[in-house]
């Protein structure tokens, strides 16, 4: 099974496009959480899984972009309750023997404002992560992506 971390805060406008890609995928062999942030605490709940996919706004610009997250890439420093992508893959390998592969899917937004709906950008690009997405979930579990370098920061 894959599960995908649908990461944001709705109520902070295109902060809250991971949920939105998620509707347009929909449901298939594939579990979504959808949450503020990442805590520890989710170690256990990618023990079981056989994939990763990480799902964010992004407030830099440009296209959806899905990278792989290496596996060596990141050490988490002291246990704080926000962690980065990277960060709570490493843990979940530390404690619970997680091996599968990750990725980050990245989804540029233009505006983060308190209350503000989806802008335009988000909407367009949310669509097009969904491609990307949908590209990954139906491609052949066994490929892993490549272990290239990317520290997982958002």
């Amino acid at each position: 099974m894959t599960l995908l971390f649908a990461i944001g805060n709705s109520q902070r406008g295109d902060d809250g496009v991971a949920s939105e890609v998620c509707a347009m995928v929909g449901k298939g062999d594939w579990k979504i959480i959808e949450t503020m942030e990442l805590m520890p605490e989710m170690a256990d709940h990618v023990a079981g899984a056989e994939r990763l996919v990480f799902i964010d706004a992004d407030y830099r610009g440009g296209e959806p972009s899905i990278s792989p997250l290496s596996p060596v890439a990141c050490h988490p420093g002291p246990m704080t309750h926000s962690m980065r992508p990277c960060d709570l893959v490493a843990v979940a390998r530390r404690l619970y023997g997680f091996k599968g592969p990750a990725w980050q899917l990245r989804v540029p937004g233009t505006d983060f404002g308190l209350g503000s709906p989806l802008s335009g950008t988000a909407r367009t690009n949310a669509r097009l992560a969904a491609g990307l997405l949908s590209g990954l979930l139906l491609r052949d579990k066994s490929v892993e992506p490549s272990c290239q370098g990317n520290d997982g920061a958002a």
